[in-house]
């Protein structure tokens, strides 16, 4: 425990040490550290945070014909998750060297120690990487008692659950750590709040890095859900009315701001809410036994409002 915890101490002072650009217009460019974050920003700036926590989104399972299969889950969708699948290997081994998933039907079944947990809807990708699946009540189960943390060759320690969550971590809808983070710890944050900066959340469920495959890859990021809090969406909007600042830490925090920013239905403030796939959820409408009915807008490809239903698994 005690070398896991010197580990971590010296990732985030790697972090925090990590070199940043900041540029105010009609200034020069000039190059602080995350440390020196407090002194590069002013009283009535505000900095968002996302504080989604990481899964042990990694899951060896089987498939109908018995065959091995890891399993990266990320990006929620309208009733189903996304995974980059990945033949025998580790972590240890470069993801560009690991095999491509054993071929697999729509309809066919994934199973942990003999358990179902999920159905196979579709399969593309180069190599036959992304897997889009149904998942079962019993997955969560099992993403919890049987799933690691995703990791990549270049990382050589072995990393537990609590060495990829940030300060901010707490809804478990990551599939990797929003990493921008990752150097914020308390004194920082306390060095912000006095100077007068706002600190404030969003939930953005970070996918995943890679796939192995460059065309698969060339696909990322896929649609992705995140939330934003009422008092943050706020936050936001009396710093841009008072002429403060709003810093995103990092492109989870832009992505999401991005989409809530509505040029033509909201005069281009950022509104609360919570987005699942192409969807924007307004408000709930009703439920039932088979799921939950909710008023949302549908992004692409046209904008329009429409009622989305969520039909409960299992």
């Amino acid at each position: 425990l005690e070398g896991s915890v010197r580990a971590r101490e010296r990732r985030v002072g790697r972090a925090r040490a990590l070199g940043m650009v900041s540029v105010t217009p009609g200034e020069s460019a000039r190059e602080a550290s995350l440390a020196q974050l407090p002194e590069v920003l002013a009283e009535g700036d505000v900095v968002v945070v996302n504080d989604a926590a990481t899964l042990p989104a990694s899951l060896c399972m089987t498939t109908s014909r018995g065959d091995p299969v890891e399993l990266r889950l990320f990006s929620l969708r309208v009733g189903s998750l996304f995974a980059f699948a990945l033949g025998p290997g580790n972590a240890r081994l470069r993801t560009e060297a690991r095999s491509d998933p054993p071929g697999v039907d729509a309809g066919s079944s994934l199973y942990v120690r003999g358990e179902h947990v999920a159905t196979v809807l579709e399969t593309r990708g180069e190599g036959g990487r992304l897997w889009r699946i149904d998942a079962l009540p019993a997955l969560r189960r099992a993403i919890y008692r049987e799933g690691v943390v995703v990791q990549y060759a270049h990382v050589p320690e072995s990393l537990a659950l609590w060495d990829v969550q940030t300060l901010f971590a707490s809804r478990p809808v990551a599939g990797e750590m929003p990493s921008a983070a990752a150097g914020f710890d308390l004194a920082l944050l306390s060095a912000l709040r006095r100077r007068g900066i706002s600190v404030c959340a969003l939930t953005h469920a970070a996918g995943l890095s890679s796939s192995g495959r460059a065309e698969t890859d060339a696909q990322l990021p896929l649609p992705e859900r995140y939330r934003i809090p009422g008092a943050t969406a706020q936050a936001v909007r009396r710093a841009r009315a008072h002429g403060g600042r709003v810093i995103a830490i990092g492109t989870t925090v832009a992505r999401a701001l991005e989409a809530a920013h509505e040029e033509v239905l909201e005069g281009g403030e950022v509104r609360p809410g919570e987005a699942i796939h192409h969807y924007r959820v307004v408000r709930r409408l009703a439920e039932g036994g088979m799921g939950v009915v909710y008023e949302a807008e549908q992004l692409e490809p046209v904008r329009r409002r429409v009622a989305l239903k969520l039909i409960r698994p299992g």
